[in-house]
């Protein structure tokens, strides 16, 4: 069996989503606490402090770079808000799919040219989507502006002559080892060197869109398209609704008083917004 590896980059956020995960067979897993909370977990695991600097993705190149010889098989990475929704369902996605194939496991959306299509893409702003990891001072969440703006211009001179038609979003995904070793050590250490010393860079975003470029060749059946995943989430939520009005009715109960306010506080998780 493949060993795998999962690989946390948290700085706030309550950990204590790990436990439903604990009698999946990781081979280690690994802690990077970018924050001052003490993780008490009774999962054995690995704890890594480092800076807060890079977010999520300055993460996952630290971990490369210092693990490279002695990677797992496949080694999960994601944020430490995997318990909002939408990361939840691409997490367990991934966690099965990586059980299943033992390989690589990219969730995301295909892109016909992506490059073109985010040439313009750029941030001078950004507020964390996890309540914990936000900061009450406004001027906090201003972006170091990436060294090369906006994304096409940095894609381009990073990855020249390469094309972009899949793009993994969210931070959360499973990489097989053969796929790192598509470059040398040195490769990710001059990616990492991308990001400045500053807990909030607009690289990091810009990272986010190029992981499986970093990557590739990816052969296509470890590409995920989010899309197809968000049709069967609907029929399931449909045939739920419509399970849930018959028992109302069953039981002489009106659907619409008892459902509505249901519905009205019900908001879609970004994952499933296109």
């Amino acid at each position: 069996m493949a060993t795998i590896d999962l690989v946390i980059s948290c700085y706030k956020e309550d950990l204590q989503w790990l436990n439903a995960y604990k009698n999946i067979p990781f081979h280690r897993i690994y802690i990077y606490n970018k924050g001052d909370q003490q993780i008490q977990l009774n999962i054995p695991h690995v704890e890594v402090k480092l800076p807060n600097i890079g977010r999520c993705d300055h993460t996952y190149l630290y971990h490369i770079i210092h693990n490279y010889d002695r990677l797992a098989n496949v080694t999960i990475f994601t944020t430490g808000s995997a318990d909002m929704i939408h990361k939840n369902v691409q997490l367990d996605f991934t966690i099965k799919k990586v059980l299943e194939t033992n390989t690589t496991v990219l969730y995301g959306a295909p892109f016909t040219d992506g490059v073109r299509e985010m040439y313009n893409f750029q941030l001078d702003s950004w507020t964390a989507s996890s309540e914990k990891n936000r900061d009450s001072d406004p001027a906090k969440h201003q972006l170091e502006p990436a060294p090369l703006r906006p994304f096409g211009k940095w894609y381009t001179t990073l990855f020249p002559n390469h094309p972009l038609h899949f793009v993994t979003f969210g931070g959360v995904f499973g990489i097989d080892k053969a796929h790192v070793y598509h470059h040398d050590v040195e490769f990710y250490k001059q990616l990492l060197d991308q990001f400045p010393n500053h807990s909030n860079p607009e690289v990091g975003h810009y990272f986010e869109r190029a992981w499986v470029s970093i990557f590739d060749p990816i052969p296509p059946e470890c590409l995920y398209n989010r899309q197809n995943q968000t049709i069967t989430y609907s029929i399931l939520l449909y045939l739920c609704v419509l399970l849930l009005i018959t028992v109302l009715l069953l039981t002489k109960i009106n659907p619409f008083t008892a459902v509505y306010p249901l519905f009205r506080s019900f908001s879609l998780p970004r994952f499933l917004r296109f």
